[in-house]
């Protein structure tokens, strides 16, 4: 597809490759700071972490911020601990009790979710093994398939995984979630584009600001009002 099959606002989008040109210095300190997040890959548990967050952001950030803030909730939702239930209906269960005290959204579907996923890491060798086979991994699309095997992963979390530990592979990609809907409402996008075709849009926007598609996405996210009320007034 042609990247002029978009329909978008021309004066809107150059003030956004302008705003992120002359950024302010703040929001380089928090890409800095946002690129350490590699140091997680350490944690001998890290894809069952991130498909708890992925969980957890669903819908909204709420739930990861009571998920993360407390210890017992995590101590709760350990693999370990969740590979020990034999009858998949109470760990189901108890996936729902701890999702409702962090106030999940989609609480009982994520619940069903994660049930499944913990059901395939057993049968993928344990979360050891598949923290290890994902590790080896090479190129975008293997990284890809390969965490979206897991329930509740589609083409969003299928990068939004990889770009949470600031992976290589992923510094060209856009994870394309609620709040980037809202630029691309602000520069007159139809969401209904398809995904591979909106994200090729913001990769050449990035490509003019001088940044990483990483970078552009987290930008977006985290300054989102920021840029919003910027592009309001274009």
């Amino acid at each position: 597809m042609n990247l002029m099959e978009i329909s978008f606002d021309e004066k809107k989008r150059e003030k956004l490759v302008d705003l992120l040109k002359n950024r302010p210095s703040s929001m380089n300190e928090k890409l800095a700071e946002m690129k350490r997040c590699r140091e997680r890959i350490q944690d001998p548990q890290f894809v069952w972490t991130f498909l708890l967050q992925s969980a957890a952001t669903l819908g909204g950030n709420r739930g990861a911020e009571y998920l993360f803030a407390n210890p017992d909730h995590l101590k709760a939702l350990a693999f370990d601990k969740l590979a020990e239930f034999e009858d998949p209906s109470k760990l189901e269960d108890h996936l729902l009790s701890v999702f409702n005290k962090c106030k999940f959204r989609y609480a009982e579907r994520k619940a069903e979710q994660m049930t499944k996923n913990v059901a395939l890491i057993k049968k993928m060798g344990g979360i050891t093994a598949v923290c290890q086979s994902a590790l080896k991994l090479k190129g975008k699309r293997a990284k890809i398939n390969f965490i979206q095997q897991f329930q509740g992963i589609g083409n969003k979390y299928g990068r939004n995984f990889w770009m949470d530990v600031y992976d290589p592979d992923f510094y060209d990609a856009i994870a394309l979630d609620d709040r980037m809907s809202k630029v691309s409402e602000a520069l007159k996008i139809d969401e209904d584009e398809p995904y591979a075709l909106r994200e090729k849009f913001y990769l050449k926007i990035a490509k003019e600001a001088g940044v990483q598609g990483w970078e552009l996405d987290r930008l977006l996210f985290n300054f989102n009002d920021y840029f919003l009320k910027e592009l309001s007034i274009a």
